[in-house]
């Protein structure tokens, strides 16, 4: 329908619009699948092609390894795997030291997204009991993860993603010479030494470039800032008595704000001021205090709540995704309570109170929640993509399963068949097999942990990905960035890089090498060159990023529970980001003598 000289111009302007309504908060499953189909209907890509990213060998993998790792999780193997790391230390370095390095070695071999979901509260209340600042842990926690997923193939979904772009693109025709595919230990040439320097660099920069928002050993230091509203209990044993009197005032990292009576606000209450009943208290504090006041004869919820202390209820907090159904409403108009069976108690974001009525808080990513809930909602929402993180509050089990090492087996058995016989999609399947008959996994469990927006992301990016590649975009494109760095290879190699980065800031990660795949041949095509190193860069660049909280899913899921603001990331994460440019084109360069 688009006549061959516009074809270009016409992915080009699809795929700006895609990024421009990402930028803008669109759902990034929405916008992909939405670009996708545009593509399609202008003629650009045939039926086939547009449906093939959903029979790809990385998407299908990427589908399958959740199914193992949910085995990993519902077995507490993961917990196992880190259990002795965590005794309390004297230093934030030696902290640092001894998380990052094992958790980086371990999530060589398994998704980025549980290990933080499982660590971040061991990690917490690690800090609490080391007397380190939790916001000196936390985003260490998540970079350490995504510095060592860049060491193997089944590392990140990216590499997994890469490599069935790089099988696809040798079973076609005219295949450019030197491509191939990734063996399973291949990146570690480059990502053991990017991840042992990005590790130096967090022991290092973490306790100098990281805020401590409040001193450490004061119950105000914990960075998780809620709002709550309670509702005295009209003729209860509070009614009539003053702050004072009834124990409001100099509460352990919790103050009252504002007291809500009959539609008029009495801001900043004094110690004398007389509690009536129905009298709704506004309190901003931590966590664990505003348990205590929820425990407390005659206060209620002021959104008739149940009150935690009810049999068969539980607190959970929840870290709210991009993903959320209920983005842009208010909690109460997205109807959270009939939903989930759950209700919000408390919001807290970017480390400050959210005020207003909870009801009334519009949720954003990344606020972290206060929920009282079934026992069930846990095992119900923890793998499920409304939510990064769930876990119960008011309950300090771990998970304790006979197959722990069970499900650690398979694993090994998984990464000794995929080094054996390069065939990663064949030994996800086979352990996932293995983890639902040895009952690691339910089918339940397997089937909610499947992130199906993740999923339609990575299908519909490759799709996009075909389009850039068959109109011609690609080459044009290698061709601009050939010209601006004045066709020297290295310089070339360092833009692919950057253009990478920015768009994996802007996209998905799956998302954004995907689409740049296409423009990295472009690039070694006008080059005549080798077009592995530049295929390595962008796979590198879209599975390294720390300059922001949207960029990569653990930095957001540590984002409200680390209490940080979005110029921490910018601070802390640019040079990580600079360093791992670095150590990429140099290491390419060297290996593939550019």
């Amino acid at each position: 329908m688009v006549p061959d000289f516009l074809a270009p111009w016409f992915v080009a302007a699809v795929v700006s619009l895609v990024v421009g309504s990402l930028v803008l908060g669109c759902a990034a499953d929405a916008a992909m699948i939405t670009g996708l189909v545009c593509l399609t209907v202008l003629g650009l890509l045939t039926p086939a092609q547009a449906a093939s990213g959903f029979a790809n060998e990385g998407m299908l993998t990427v589908a399958i390894l959740y199914v193992v790792v949910a085995g990993l999780r519902s077995t507490g193997a993961i917990a196992r795997l880190t259990g002795g790391l965590f005794r309390p230390v004297g230093s934030e370095r030696v902290a640092l030291l001894r998380m990052c390095l094992p958790v980086a070695a371990v999530s060589g071999f398994l998704n980025n997204t549980p290990i933080v979901a499982v660590l971040i509260p061991v990690v917490s209340d690690w800090a609490k009991r080391s007397r380190i600042p939790v916001s000196r842990l936390l985003m260490p926690l998540s970079f350490a993860t995504i510095l060592g997923g860049t060491v193997t193939l089944i590392g990140t979904s990216t590499n997994l993603v890469v490599n069935g772009l790089l099988r696809d693109r040798l079973s076609g025709t005219a295949v450019p010479d030197g491509l191939r595919l990734l063996g399973f230990f291949e990146l570690a040439w480059i990502g053991i030494p990017l991840a042992c320097l990005g590790i130096v660099y967090l022991i290092v920069f973490a306790p100098l470039l990281l805020p401590v928002r409040t001193p450490v050993l004061e119950p105000e230091a914990d960075p998780r800032r809620y709002t709550s509203r309670l509702r005295v209990i009209k003729d209860g044993p509070l009614a009539n008595r003053s702050v004072e009197q009834a124990g409001l005032r100099r509460l352990p990292g919790l103050f009252l704000v504002e007291i809500e009576r009959g539609g008029d606000m009495l801001p900043a209450p004094g110690p004398d001021t007389m509690l009536r009943g129905d009298d709704i208290l506004v309190f901003a504090g931590v966590l664990e205090t505003i348990r205590e006041m929820l425990s407390m004869r005659g206060l209620v919820s002021a959104d008739d709540a149940p009150r935690p202390a009810t049999p068969g209820r539980s607190l959970v907090e929840a870290v709210v995704s991009t993903s959320f159904p209920g983005l842009g409403q208010s909690i109460r108009a997205f109807g959270f309570r009939g939903r989930y069976d759950a209700a919000v108690l408390a919001v807290a974001r970017d480390g400050e109170r959210v005020p207003g009525r909870i009801g009334d808080v519009v949720l954003q990513p990344g606020d972290t929640l206060l929920i009282e809930s079934s026992p069930e909602f846990v095992e119900r929402w923890r793998d499920s993509r409304d939510f990064f993180l769930v876990g119960r509050v008011d309950s300090d089990a771990a998970l304790t399963h006979g197959k722990a090492w069970i499900a650690i087996l398979i694993l090994v058995g998984m990464v000794v068949f995929a080094t054996l016989r390069s065939d990663m999609l064949s030994a996800a399947a086979l352990a996932a097999g293995a983890m639902l008959l040895t009952r690691c996994v339910t089918p339940t469990q397997a089937r909610a942990s499947l992130d199906l927006s993740t999923l339609l992301v990575i299908a519909a990016s490759l799709g996009i990905s075909k389009a850039v590649e068959s109109s011609g975009l690609g080459t044009s494109v290698g061709s601009a960035i050939v010209s601006f760095a004045q066709g020297n290879a290295i310089a070339s190699l360092v833009a692919m890089y950057l253009a990478t980065m920015l768009f994996t800031a802007l996209v998905s990660n799956g998302a954004a090498a995907a689409i740049m795949f296409p423009l990295a041949l472009g690039v070694a095509t006008q080059l005549h060159a080798d077009p592995m190193p530049y295929v390595l860069a962008i796979l590198f660049a879209a599975s390294a990023d720390f300059a922001t909280p949207i960029g990569y899913q653990t930095n957001l899921m540590v984002y409200g529970p680390g209490g940080y603001r979005f110029t921490d990331y910018v601070r802390f994460g640019m040079p990580l980001n600079a360093l791992s440019c670095a150590v990429t084109s140099i290491g390419l360069s060297i290996v593939y003598h550019l």
